[in-house]
């Protein structure tokens, strides 16, 4: 079985123009702080991260880094503002012999993805929302469209 966590980056500022480069404000660090403690809380086990580049995205990793120290991070600059087919297409090129693992990334496009991938009719991940979604596999390349059961998140 494959358990997919979609997290949505914490609330970001607006204090430069340069998308990218946008930053947690305090709120959105509090944010990033909470959900990785939620995920201590119920128990998961990410075993690798995947991050978009952006700083906001990068700032959350942080976040959750604090409380998975031995966790693997790893940056991809295609997946800052990545749309469905990008994320999917990422995901079913997962390591096999990972099953749990973290995708920190940016909406519309998560949400979306989440959508697709998931049995759940509507979800918008707001900032610092995460789903867990898991797959009844043992390939990330045999994840499916509506296979995957959402079975649990914090939002």
């Amino acid at each position: 079985m494959k358990t997919l966590y979609l997290l949505r980056h914490g609330t970001a500022g607006w204090d430069t123009s340069d998308d990218i480069k946008r930053r947690l404000n305090a709120q959105g660090l509090a944010e990033a702080q909470n959900v990785a403690q939620w995920l201590v809380e119920k128990g998961h086990q990410p075993e690798l991260i995947h991050c978009s580049a952006a700083l906001r995205t990068r700032q959350t990793a942080s976040a959750v880094l604090q409380l998975f120290p031995e966790t693997p991070l790893h940056l991809f600059p295609e997946l800052y503002l990545a749309g469905r087919v990008a994320l999917f297409n990422h995901v079913e090129r997962l390591p096999d012999e990972k099953n749990h693992v973290l995708l920190i990334g940016h909406n519309p496009g998560l949400s979306q993805f989440a959508n697709d991938v998931s049995d759940c009719a509507y979800i918008c991940l707001q900032p610092a929302e995460i789903r867990v979604i898991t797959f009844e596999t043992d390939r990330w390349i045999e994840m499916s469209a509506g296979l995957g059961k959402l079975t649990d998140g914090k939002f």
